[in-house]
């Protein structure tokens, strides 16, 4: 499996392609490097592409507590440097968009060019009277995601405590909204609990501040 040790954090990343410029595909949050899958045997006809998990994600290395985005911008210019896959056309979706353009102003050196879709740039909005309500909307559907993957990582982890909420969940005790989003998303999307424990990887205990990544 190949992995590189950067900032402290293992990383997991794949590479297709062996001809033409590099090309770094960065996903959002709550992926992996398997978002772009459809995409790579395309562009590897053209390019050497990149794909890597972002710390806390999937196959790579879970750090203790909560992360933040200065720590993902250093981990793919150490990436980068450490495999020698640059200058490189990065391309970046949601959050992972967020954390292409920081390096690029950061590290102009790294990019042939900068491909980003739909980066959640709210901190350009907070000075903004007009984007208030829209902001607070989005924070709080955010936060409900955030509530239900904190959920499902409970159930899906091999411990006393997700016996007892897959317990409460049967019974309904409290739950029968709740139970009724996560076991429709599981089935819908085929989940097993493994991949579930594999996919879902961030700190549930600290999961409540995550949206704060995303300004």
């Amino acid at each position: 499996m190949p992995t590189s040790r950067v900032n402290g954090i293992r990383l997991y990343w794949e590479t297709a392609g062996e001809a033409g410029d590099p090309m770094v595909l960065v996903h959002g949050s709550w992926g992996d490097h398997q978002n772009w899958s459809s995409v790579v045997p395309g562009l590897s006809q053209s390019f050497r592409v990149l794909t890597y998990d972002r710390r806390g994600h999937s196959r790579s290395q879970r750090p203790e507590g909560q992360g933040n985005v200065g720590e993902d911008v250093a981990d793919l210019a150490a990436l980068l440097d450490e495999l020698g896959h640059c200058p490189a056309h990065i391309a970046g979706n949601s959050f992972g968009a967020s954390i292409v353009l920081r390096l690029a102003a950061a590290r102009p050196d790294l990019f042939r060019s900068v491909i980003v879709h739909e980066p959640p740039l709210f901190g350009l909005l907070s000075a903004e009277p007009g984007a208030t309500a829209a902001l607070a909307a989005v924070q709080e559907r955010m936060s409900a995601v955030v509530s239900l993957l904190a959920l499902v990582t409970r159930w899906a982890a091999p411990d006393s405590s997700s016996k007892r909420l897959r317990s409460d969940l049967a019974r309904g005790r409290n739950l029968r909204k709740k139970q009724g989003t996560l076991l429709c998303s599981t089935r819908r999307h085929g989940w097993t609990k493994s991949a579930i424990r594999r996919q879902w990887t961030f700190n549930s205990a600290a999961s409540t501040d995550l949206p704060h990544q995303f300004c």
